[in-house]
Parts: C-alpha cells; sequence; structure tokens
C-alpha cells in the first residue's frame, strides 16, 4: 500500500445493523481500491447484529488499513459520517452505505475525472440497483 500523504482515497462507511449488506460492500470497495492508496473508516453506530464481527474479519484481512471506530450509541448517520471524514486523510473521500457494492475502476474513472476538471470538488457515480437498471438519485429542483 503507497502513503496516503500524497492523496488518495478515504472511503467512510457507516454502519447500523448492517449484517446483511457490509461484506458485500467491504468485497467490492478492496477490489475497487487495488493499486491506489487507500484507507477504508468504518464508523458503526452501535449495532446488534453481526456488523462488528463482519468487519474485524474484514480489517484483519484486508490489503489496506480498515479502521474501526464503534459508537457506544446510535448517534445518527450525519454525525457518524463526520466522524469518519474528521479521520480521514485522503485527498479524495468516497462516503458509502453499507448497502453500496463499487464496481472494479469506478474510482479511478471519477478520481481521474477530478483530476482532469480542478473546479470540480464533487463528484458522484450513477446508480443501479443490483438487476443494472438505472435507480433514481434526484429528483426535480426544488422551486
Amino acid at each position: 500500500m503507497r502513503s496516503l500523504s500524497r492523496g488518495g482515497v478515504s472511503a467512510v462507511v457507516v454502519t447500523y445493523n448492517s449484517e446483511r449488506y457490509i461484506s458485500a460492500c467491504l468485497s467490492s470497495l478492496l477490489t475497487a481500491v487495488e493499486g491506489l492508496s487507500a484507507e477504508v473508516w468504518v464508523i458503526d453506530n452501535a449495532s446488534e447484529d453481526g456488523t462488528w464481527a463482519l468487519v474485524e474479519q474484514f480489517a484483519a484481512r484486508a490489503p489496506v488499513p480498515i479502521h474501526l471506530l464503534r459508537n457506544s450509541r446510535n448517534l445518527g448517520f450525519t454525525r457518524a459520517t463526520n466522524q469518519g471524514l474528521a479521520s480521514a486523510t485522503g485527498r479524495f473521500l468516497l462516503l458509502l452505505n453499507p448497502d453500496v457494492e463499487v464496481p472494479r475502476g469506478t474510482l479511478r474513472h471519477l478520481i481521474a475525472f477530478l483530476e482532469h476538471e480542478p473546479d470540480v470538488g464533487l463528484v458522484a457515480p450513477q446508480l443501479r440497483f443490483p438487476d443494472g437498471s438505472v435507480q433514481p438519485s434526484c429528483r426535480r429542483f426544488p422551486r
């Protein structure tokens, strides 16, 4: 793993009783960051299922650092996200819900776009359902 001191990606995943999804999320994320300087922050909001044990298993064998922060109570999504962002050291920040799977090549594509367009500060990939159909992720502009 390369040092994050020159940039890299910090992924922040907030979990709460996410045992059903977290393995697929972390597996896809670890594949997506192959060859990149990366770290993962998993902030758990006091899950009562097997989420924490699964995350610990991934952290023990991951090729990039997986930092674990387990809150003693559910602080909510925003506060937990802010905990991860405050600890992240990467130039690029990736926020993921635990039910998201990141296809191979996605992060390289997003980073390349950001590096090519210095006036752009935020990008988001197109969301898709498991069957490949487009998942709407925006609504009409408010009036």
